[in-house]
């Protein structure tokens, strides 16, 4: 889960309610004094991207914490010796805690939990290592530049579905910004919860007055979005595939960091049952393949109370008790796991037991509903948003390349566009990658409102598509002090996209 980036987690609080993969209907405000102010630097690793700055006093929803002399919301790191028993918690804001106390986070309650059953002289050390906003490449680069001086007994990778986005990166004065340094100044950034995020920055630009915004934010599209398994990361489509292509060779290189160490890795998934099981099977798969033992919150949180009952209200974090639920179901998985040695403990540890299976017909029907995708994308009406995956802002603004998905039948892409910034000496047109396959369009993208044409493949007229637009031409590029205030690329301006046959029209 994410807490930071300055567009969509810490200034705007209400923008916090997409944090970590799960689009989220609130049941109260965000008090204005809530905020989430933390700042970052540079981490000495690349692929970490950054890293919050050490030894420094923050708070996190209003809570203070601060960070240990690795910029982790830990103690100082203490001294290992052999009565030490090690465990290392990598992941992002479920891990971190964002909006509870140090003591409330799950790794810190398991490290209490576990010294009380301790023997005498032993010392239970479980390192808060989660980062804000990390994706999988991060928390990989973080594992790879600490887990040689730390030496972990054992690692726990808490994995939440926005893992898979792309990274946030440094801008000015510390604050993040939505900027891979893997990917070109002009891309789009890519996230999990885009359709959602999108859905709240156009009633921030339809309504005026925090109140108002609240009353009317949660429409039927939006609560549709927030039952809805992240598209994005479903189906056998290309941008699906490659995201999940990624973060298996991430999860590939933190085993083999572990195994290197000769620590073991557990993979602890975030996930609400109702929801997640759709992504938990196909995590479940990468995790068997490897021989990674794999637990889930499924047997902790319901989708229909979690909201209620284990989130900040405000937020899709965990409040305490949302926590402390966390901290005992991965107290019973390294049990299960072997990998607390008796001699560490004076008492048995209890255990519970948590059933991990789940409907398999469920998961199905709810994968089937987020690759339910609409036959046309209204920008400017605002409807079909849940088909529009990345690039497209809520004004319609596109950057380098947009995505979206779109249902079938129909056997051409229509798309509805204007270019701002076309000239005679530098014009803008697009071109469209249909599942990946480049095809030959028609375009006449013209300053006041034009239609471009991409005829659908042979084989997919009656199928859902996702549809890779790229716009050439002169871009707007923001300025990092641009972006820490929510700027992003802007190329040409997308109005409606809609999936037709070629007798029809827009």
């Amino acid at each position: 889960m994410n807490s930071n980036s300055s567009t969509r987690r810490r200034r705007v609080p209400i923008l916090a309610l997409l944090a970590g993969g799960l689009t989220f209907v609130p049941v109260s405000a965000a008090p204005a004094q809530r905020e989430n102010v933390w700042l970052c630097q540079v981490a000495p690793n690349p692929d970490m991207t950054y890293m919050l700055q050490p030894n420094s006093s923050f708070v996190t929803f209003g809570v203070p914490f601060r960070t240990n002399e690795l910029g982790f919301r830990d103690g100082p790191i203490r001294e290992k010796t052999p009565s030490t028993l090690r465990i290392m918690c990598v992941g992002d804001s479920v891990t971190f805690g964002t909006g509870v106390t140090n003591e409330q986070t799950f790794p810190n309650v398991l490290e209490s939990r576990l010294q009380a059953l301790a023997s005498p002289g032993t010392v239970i050390d479980v390192i808060n290592a989660g980062v804000s906003a990390y994706n999988a490449r991060n928390i990989r680069g973080l594992m790879e530049t600490h887990l040689p001086s730390l030496r972990p007994d054992v690692v726990v990778y808490t994995f939440v579905e926005n893992d898979m986005d792309d990274s946030l990166s440094v801008g000015p004065g510390g604050w993040l910004i939505t900027l891979d340094p893997t990917q070109p100044p002009d891309a789009p950034f890519m996230m999990d919860d885009f359709p959602g995020l999108w859905l709240i920055q156009r009633k921030r630009m339809d309504t005026s007055g925090f109140l108002s915004r609240i009353k009317g934010l949660f429409d039927t599209q939006f609560n549709e979005v927030c039952a809805t398994p992240p598209p994005l990361l479903l189906g056998n489509h290309p941008e699906t595939l490659r995201r999940w292509g990624m973060f298996a060779a991430e999860l590939d290189r933190m085993k083999a960091l572990c195994d290197q160490a000769g620590v073991p890795l557990l993979i602890y998934a975030f996930g609400l049952r109702g929801n997640a099981e759709p992504i938990v099977t196909r995590l479940k798969g990468l995790c068997d393949e490897r021989g990674l033992p794999l637990a889930t919150t499924l047997p902790i949180f319901e989708y229909s109370t979690y909201t209620d009952t284990h989130s900040l209200g405000y937020d899709s974090h965990c409040n305490p008790l949302g926590n402390e639920l966390m901290a005992d179901r991965l107290q019973s998985f390294l049990v299960e796991q072997g990998v607390l040695p008796g001699d560490f403990f004076a008492r048995p540890i209890p255990v519970q037991p948590y059933d991990e299976r789940f409907d398999p017909a469920l998961s199905a029907s709810l994968e089937a509903k987020a690759l339910s995708a609409p036959s046309e994308i209204d920008i400017t009406g605002g409807s079909g948003i849940i088909g529009v995956l990345a690039g497209i802002e809520a004004n319609g603004m596109m950057a380098r390349t947009g995505l979206v998905r779109l249902g079938g039948p129909g056997d051409t892409i229509q798309v509805e566009v204007s270019a701002p910034l076309s000239s005679p000496e530098a014009p803008q047109w697009l071109s469209a990658k249909i599942e990946g396959v480049a095809v030959e369009g028609t375009t006449e993208a013209v300053a006041g409102r034009g239609l471009c044409s991409f005829p659908i493949p042979d084989g997919l007229h009656q199928a859902t598509v996702e549809v890779e637009f790229t716009a050439h031409g002169p871009a707007r590029i923001p300025r990092p002090e641009d972006r820490v205030r929510g700027a992003a690329t802007q190329t040409v301006q997308i109005h409606r996209i809609a999936r037709i046959e070629r007798a029809e029209g827009i």
